[in-house]
């Protein structure tokens, strides 16, 4: 069974897997996140749980990309 990749390059056959890429996803959101300027926009009335809830959905946005044969 093939492993899920996340990104492919079409050239070489290279891919990136699919749990790597949806953690790096996470990671950067959890970065911007954390930044002052995207923090004050936020709208959301508890910050450190709402945090958490949508780098969660970050990490979970490839499940899309899956399908079973």
């Amino acid at each position: 069974m093939r492993e899920a990749w996340g990104k492919c390059d079409k050239e070489t056959g290279a891919y990136h897997p699919l749990a790597h890429h949806s953690m790096d996803v996470a990671a950067v959101f959890a970065c911007l996140l954390a930044l002052p300027v995207v923090h004050r926009q936020a709208a959301w009335p508890q910050r450190d749980a709402d945090d958490r809830w949508i780098v969660g959905a970050a990490l979970a946005h490839g499940v899309g990309m899956l399908h079973w044969r």
